[in-house]
């Protein structure tokens, strides 16, 4: 297994569990740190697939 591999199954672990806490999270506040979590696995999987652009206009727009 590769680097880039292993990361990318660590951000898309990290990801998908952040998305079940905004899903199973009762209190507002901590469904949005939770997609705050996704949203920047989000990006780091986008970091991953050498698409900076994208990543940084992910993160300007929901977090801007």
């Amino acid at each position: 297994m590769t680097l880039e591999a292993a990361a990318f199954w660590i951000i898309a672990t990290y990801t998908l569990f952040a998305a079940y806490f905004v899903v199973t999270a009762r209190n507002l506040f901590r469904c949005a740190v939770g997609l705050a979590a996704t949203l920047i696995g989000i990006a780091g999987l986008y970091l991953l697939m050498d698409a900076q652009f994208l990543s940084s206009i992910q993160i300007a727009v929901y977090f801007g």
